[in-house]
């Protein structure tokens, strides 16, 4: 069962499908619509580029299996027989749609109405249109299934007679965060779209500050937000100090680089970085906002914020929440990604995240007695369950997962019910099989 929360979207939903999707246009009728009577594909007369790429898919896979040839148009609809139109400026003025439906569907979701006049749509942002596009094909009789030494595979089963039934669908996805390793996935599968949803660093990695440093992960953002590069040479405090008091190497890779979390610099560096960074992408609405993946800074000044002498979490948030507050007035829309992970999977004892902070509970396998195998139901899973719920029932609204599922499909399954049912919104994937 979902959550109530989940039961009323679920109704608002259909109440959009049935009464805010747009006056039906003139002349529609509730009755099936052939296949092979459809004659064009329209787009905004400025499409994006989703919007292009939801024209051309459609146009070659209806051709590819209905025989259907379509051509596609930019700026409206032509006049003769029905057609297919894409796209959120398309089919307001179809009056298709209203800007209040695609509005409550906001983010990632669509809505998708056909009839014997034609069909209709699309998304509020660039992903709600490509997982319509799918969800079009799959009623139409498409399916793909993942496959990791083929890519993904396509079964075509035509509908009977080619007459696709009128239907009036609005769709938001529960999880507002859903993501993993995604080489498979581009949208057939509903996860969420990183390019669209989430700050990247693929711009960075041929910089000379980062190029020859190894890989520059997403996730592990501490390089990026204060450069060694930009930095080191002249203020080597700036970065984590060991037990034999040294600090980091200038060769430290990029994943591997953490800082000094208590020298005043430092959140004011990364809070102006972080700032750039959501500029230059301002599509994308979660930033990761994290440290290293290694040891915390040992110096003195770090160790004396630590309320706990095996976990570093207060010190952690206190900078995540001076970047997250810094960047609060200029992206009131953006959130930052924490991690509480390794030294950090604590909850805090006297900071609370900032309002604009989501904290992703890590159960790294040293950390935690835990499988992917098994549900949190498990006692194998217990510990796993208890850190999870320590940080949950804190920050309620706040706390998502970044998961380990490995190819433990079952035990996924039940954690991304056990998080449905506790209303958590965000939820990550590190690995796992096809």
């Amino acid at each position: 069962m979902l959550p109530s929360a989940a039961h009323s979207m679920r109704r608002l939903l259909l109440a959009l499908a049935m009464g805010l999707l747009g006056a039906r246009p003139a002349g529609a009728t509730e009755a099936a619509l052939p296949i092979a009577s459809l004659r064009w594909i329209a787009l905004p007369a400025a499409p994006d580029e989703t919007e292009q790429w939801a024209g051309q898919w459609l146009a070659t896979q209806l051709a590819a299996t209905y025989r259907v040839r379509l051509a596609v148009h930019r700026g409206g609809p032509p006049r003769d027989g029905p057609g297919i139109t894409v796209g959120r400026a398309a089919v307001l003025a179809a009056g298709a749609f209203t800007a209040a439906g695609l509005a409550a569907v906001r983010p990632d979701g669509f809505v998708l109405k056909a009839n014997a006049q034609g069909i209709w749509l699309a998304g509020d942002d660039p992903p709600g249109t490509r997982f319509a596009t799918h969800e079009l094909l799959r009623r139409l009789g498409q399916r793909w299934y993942p496959w990791h030494g083929a890519g993904n595979v396509q079964v075509f089963t035509p509908l009977p007679d080619g007459l696709l039934p009128p239907l009036a669908v609005a769709s938001r996805p529960f999880f507002d965060y859903r993501h993993n390793l995604d080489h498979l996935d581009r949208g057939f599968f509903g996860k969420t779209l990183p390019d669209h949803t989430v700050g990247q660093l693929g711009f960075a990695r041929d910089q000379e500050l980062f190029r020859g440093r190894g890989w520059l992960g997403t996730d592990h953002t501490a390089s990026y937000l204060v450069p060694m590069g930009l930095y080191r040479a002249e203020h080597p405090e700036y970065y984590a100090m060991d037990n034999a008091g040294q600090r980091l190497p200038p060769d430290t890779p990029n994943t591997r680089v953490t800082l000094c979390l208590s020298h005043p610099e430092v959140p004011r560096i990364a809070a102006t970085r972080a700032a750039e960074w959501m500029a230059m992408q301002p599509a994308a609405r979660y930033f990761y906002t994290t440290d290293g993946d290694a040891g915390p800074c040992l110096c003195a000044a770090c160790l004396a914020r630590d309320p706990y002498p095996d976990s570093c979490t207060d010190r952690n948030l206190a900078w995540v929440n001076a970047i997250a507050t810094a960047i609060a007035p200029r992206f009131p829309d953006n959130r930052c990604l924490a991690l509480a992970y390794q030294g950090t999977a604590r909850p805090p004892r006297h900071t609370a995240p900032a309002a604009n902070v989501i904290v992703l509970f890590c159960p790294w396998h040293w950390d935690f007695t835990t499988t992917e195998e098994v549900t949190w139901a498990n006692p194998l899973n217990l510990n796993a369950m208890r850190g999870f719920m320590a940080w949950q029932t804190r920050f309620p609204g706040q706390i998502g997962l970044y998961d380990y599922p490995g190819n433990g499909a079952e035990g996924l399954a039940g954690r991304l019910k056990f998080l449905a049912r506790h209303g958590v919104r965000w939820w990550y994937g590190c690995g796992g099989g096809d």
